[in-house]
């Protein structure tokens, strides 16, 4: 018999995010597990210790019933799904390491793309700002072409411009779900999943048929911290869901940075509370390299050039951002002070132009390419955030890193809202 049915029956019989560290340690493989009776269970070190261990679920284990062990294994063969266990050789080496590593991984592409890689997770909000959606596709895309692995949560936003970032430039990526292959859950991103199973991989720890539920999103994101070398949160709110795979990062010891944003906006407060905690600020490919002490590849001007489109005749950014649902959702992220996104069918707002600086601050020479040419977008008046990057068509994290260093040297001033001006 398929060694994979004891661990799909082990699954099953002690449900998801059990801590099985502890009993396989103690058994030595799932069938063992399975072969044992009611008084090797009882005296074993585990029991009553580990989470779906107990009294309550012996009678479960008493049972061995393989057969619907059988059926999702029958199921995934036909639909060629690889079926993972950890006795296999393709199961990640990294989600050993946690306590609560899954039983079984469902995947469909290329799992060995986590082979000699450093790996980045890159996360954050479902109805980001441009600004991060622009700067998590930029930065997705160069630490790809440096042969960084970008993986993520394939959601909607943050998710998918990482994703997208990655595939933009014919690189792999994957992408791990909160729920079965044919869930049906978010068609949205139903182009996106093909797309990754193709040029990467789709890993979920549930089989193929189960639907999402309120607990299997955070006990999937201990798996996207776990399969990554780094967490980068690039945009997350007070109460995002976001935060929770921050935590996991923390406790399996994995560094966490952040890209930071406005510092009055709703949209950034609980990416602000990672960096009091310690979290360290990114701004650019190269800061995530720097920290992990990864040194960066030869900068390749026409890597991106070369790269072919996976989603052709689709405007990745227009339709990632517009994608939203329906309902109490929308509602209150219209209540939301945050970045507007602007689309085709939505007008800028007009600021009036500030009036002429009599004397405007002498920069030094040392100033970056970059930061002198955002001072001269803003000596014509108070510009929006999106306007300078329009205008100086430099990505958006060299747009940020531009005013920062103009502010360093007293020369701009952040106004109203996402707008920037000289100082006096």
């Amino acid at each position: 018999m398929d060694p994979a049915v004891y661990w799909l029956w082990l699954q099953q019989a002690f449900g998801y995010g059990a801590q099985l560290a502890e009993v396989i340690g103690t058994f030595g493989s799932a069938k063992a597990f399975y072969d044992a009776d009611e008084a090797t269970y009882r005296s074993s070190a585990a029991f009553g210790r580990t989470r779906g261990f107990s009294e309550s679920r012996l009678q479960r284990f008493l049972r061995k019933d393989l057969s619907a062990a059988k059926a999702i294994l029958e199921s995934c063969y036909d639909n060629e799904i690889s079926v993972i266990t950890p006795e296999d050789e393709r199961y990640p080496a990294q989600l050993l390491q946690i306590p609560d590593y899954p039983a079984v991984l469902f995947v469909r592409g290329d799992l060995d793309c986590l082979k000699n890689k450093t790996a980045v997770a890159m996360i954050g909000a479902r109805s980001p700002t441009r600004y991060a959606f622009q700067a998590t596709q930029q930065i997705a895309g160069d630490l790809s072409e440096n042969d960084f692995l970008i993986v993520s949560g394939g959601a909607l936003g943050i998710d998918a411009a990482a994703h997208t970032g990655a595939l933009r430039r014919n690189k792999k990526t994957v992408l791990v779900m909160g729920c079965g292959y044919f869930s049906g859950y978010l068609k949205e991103n139903q182009q996106l999943r093909e797309a990754v199973a193709q040029h990467g991989a789709l890993v979920t720890e549930y089989p193929p048929a189960m639907n999402p539920s309120a607990s299997s999103f955070p006990l999937r994101n201990r798996l996207i911290s776990a399969l990554s070398d780094a967490v980068v949160i690039m945009e997350a709110a007070k109460q995002s869901g976001t935060l929770n795979t921050a935590r996991h990062a923390k406790q399996q010891g994995k560094p966490v940075f952040v890209l930071p944003g406005d510092t009055d906006s709703p949209a950034f407060s609980g990416t602000r509370a990672l960096l009091r905690d310690g979290a360290k600020p990114i701004f650019s490919a190269s800061d995530v390299a720097f920290y992990l002490g990864v040194p960066m590849l030869e900068h390749q001007s026409s890597a991106a050039d070369k790269a072919q489109p996976l989603f052709s005749g689709i405007d990745e950014t227009e339709t990632l951002l517009s994608k939203t649902k329906p309902g109490k959702k929308a509602s209150a992220r219209k209540k939301r002070t945050r970045t507007p996104v602007p689309s085709e069918t939505t007008t800028a707002p007009v600021l009036e132009p500030s009036a002429p600086k009599a004397a405007k601050p002498l920069l030094p020479d040392c100033i970056s390419e970059s930061a002198a040419l955002v001072y001269h977008i803003l000596s014509d008046g108070c510009t929006l955030f999106d306007e300078i990057v329009l205008q100086s068509s430099l990505p958006v994290p060299a747009v940020l890193c531009a005013l920062t260093e103009l502010e360093l040297f007293g020369a701009v001033q952040k106004g109203e809202g996402n707008s920037y001006q000289l100082c006096d």
